[in-house]
């Protein structure tokens, strides 16, 4: 697990160049408590562990390479701490000077400066717009203050979502990671009896409720404010980073971060139990590992769209694991991913014909929720290694349907058929639309909807089937300003995509804009044309 978390770490930041892991010790005062086990013997077990796989990403704390851990006391750092503090500062600020410097109005670092003091003076991590605002107005930059959120946003030292949660800033990022950290923390560890069913499910299923956020709310004073921030705005935001997804109501989220891991043996039998009529496919990274998450991401990737649900037998989920989970395709197919850290398995149970229709279709599902760098291949047959490995289609071997062992350089190519009759299908493209036409962006639907009628904002959201209260909320917002209408319309289309009130699709767009409360057939007829045909 630890090689697995570290090389899987290397991956997370983007950037050019390789990403460093650097192993910093922060309790050094507590070291003399750990039982049989002294400093040197974690440098001499990490450094046997990650040596022979990240040789090139470690970062050393002595010149001769033999210590990786560097020590020092963050709760109460000393003289010395604090020089090797900076130290490290050093070091991370060498490895990012060749990230470009972008000039920014003096007024804005000034200003992140003072929202910082006021989160400080006040005791919350959380501000209103109209706090930051008038911060924004004290120094002058009351037409740039939005842009200024942004910039800090983007640098990660803020957060700030507009098209979510336009009213609210998160002064520490930290925050966010403390709730979702608090929320496995009752559901692994708390045992009020009121709660126990909820955190029995949420332990199971990695199914969560507003009720149960409800009582996590009140272990975060800092960060929930009446009018500024809810439980149900925060789910909200979990659901637009993808952390969680709707489940099957308004109340209730599937979040698998919340499951437990299943072992090798259970994984086995899961993999075992699939039918597999068409060969598993399998994802992997050009770099070697994923980044820290990726497999949660993808499951609710994919449930944020209409086409995919977890399956269930009645009424119950089959198999929910954070490494390995069954999952529904237009309830036609039953997919079976499994991480394996390096590589996802995808595995497939149905009809044969209906499957070699669908596979093209769920593997562009697949390779759509991770940004770039994932490449398909399948289980190697071959018998000359005793762990599972992968048979790798190049571009050359392509076109004569040929597959290379990933780890025989020497062996000969090999066809498709040897891994089943339907294996090849795998490459083939679907010959329905792509993905991207069935899910609106939304620039899209700015350009295309908002545009053209933008004063029918709340009549659209109610055929969305957004709550009144939601629309008021929006309403309240954007009364006044010189764009009320297109920023309304904009927190319609993001709270229409992750309250998943209704399928996020153009087919649900078109309904609406043909409903006779709308009455835009023509316009109808247009994105019809355009993104349904």
């Amino acid at each position: 697990m630890i090689l697995q978390s570290c090389a899987q770490a290397t991956q997370t930041v983007d950037q050019d160049g390789i990403s460093k892991l650097l192993i910093v010790g922060t309790h050094q005062d507590l070291e003399d408590q750990c039982d049989g086990e002294t400093r040197d013997d974690k440098n001499e077990k990490l450094l046997e562990l990650l040596k022979p796989s990240l040789e090139s990403h470690l970062m050393y704390f002595t010149p001769d390479m033999s210590e990786l851990i560097f020590p020092l006391n963050a709760k109460d750092p000393n003289e010395n701490d604090r020089k090797l503090i900076n130290d490290i500062c050093q070091i991370i600020r060498s490895i990012n000077e060749s990230l470009s410097p972008k000039k920014i109005p003096l007024r804005w670092l000034i200003f992140h400066q003072e929202i910082q003091a006021l989160s400080k003076k006040t005791n919350v991590v959380v501000l209103s717009l109209h706090e930051c605002s008038q911060v924004a107005i004290r120094l002058h930059m009351e037409d740039d203050t939005k842009a200024a959120l942004q910039f800090f946003s983007d640098l990660n030292v803020i957060l700030y979502y507009p098209s979510i949660l336009p009213n609210v800033v998160f002064t520490n990022p930290q925050c966010i990671l403390d709730i979702i950290s608090e929320i496995i923390r009752c559901v692994v560890f708390d045992k009020t009896k009121h709660f126990n069913v909820m955190l029995a499910r949420a332990k199971n299923e990695g199914i969560i409720s507003g009720r149960l956020l409800e009582y996590i709310k009140i272990q975060f004073p800092k960060i929930y404010k009446e009018g500024i921030i809810e439980p149900k705005n925060l789910i909200e935001l979990m659901v637009h980073l993808e952390i969680a997804s709707i489940y099957e109501n308004a109340d209730e989220y599937f979040m698998p971060s919340l499951l437990e891991n299943l072992g090798t043996q259970g994984v086995q039998v899961v993999r075992s139990q699939c039918s597999d009529p068409i060969a598993p496919m399998v994802l992997y990274h050009e770099k070697g590992w994923f980044k820290c998450g990726s497999f949660n991401f993808l499951i609710t990737s994919l449930l944020s769209s209409h086409e995919w649900s977890l399956a269930k037998r009645r009424n119950k989920l089959l198999c929910v694991y954070s490494n390995c989970i069954k999952m529904r395709f237009n309830e036609s197919c039953t997919v079976t991913l499994i991480d394996n850290a390096s590589y996802i398995e995808v595995h497939l149970d149905g009809h044969d014909v209906v499957l070699i229709e669908e596979c093209p279709k769920i593997k562009r599902y697949l390779v759509k929720a991770f940004d770039k760098g994932v490449q398909i291949a399948l289980l190697c047959p071959c018998k000359l290694f005793g762990d599972k490995h992968l048979a790798i289609p190049t571009t050359a071997l392509l076109k004569h349907k040929m597959l290379m062992c990933s780890k025989d350089d020497l062996s000969k190519p090999f066809h498709f058929s040897e891994l089943g009759a339907n294996a090849e299908v795998w490459l083939q493209e679907s010959k329905q639309e792509e993905v991207d036409d069935h899910t609106p962006k939304l620039v899209v639907l700015m350009n295309d909807v908002a545009a053209v009628i933008p004063s029918k904002w709340r009549l659209v959201g109610v055929q969305l089937n957004l709550q009144n209260e939601t629309l008021d909320d929006i309403q309240a917002q954007n009364a006044g300003g010189p764009d009320q209408c297109i920023l309304s319309f904009e927190q319609v289309f993001a709270k229409w995509k992750s309250l998943g009130t209704s399928p996020y699709t153009w087919e649900t767009m078109i309904k609406a804009l043909v409903s006779p409360a709308v009455g835009e057939v023509t316009l109808a007829d247009v994105l019809n044309a355009r993104h349904n045909s």
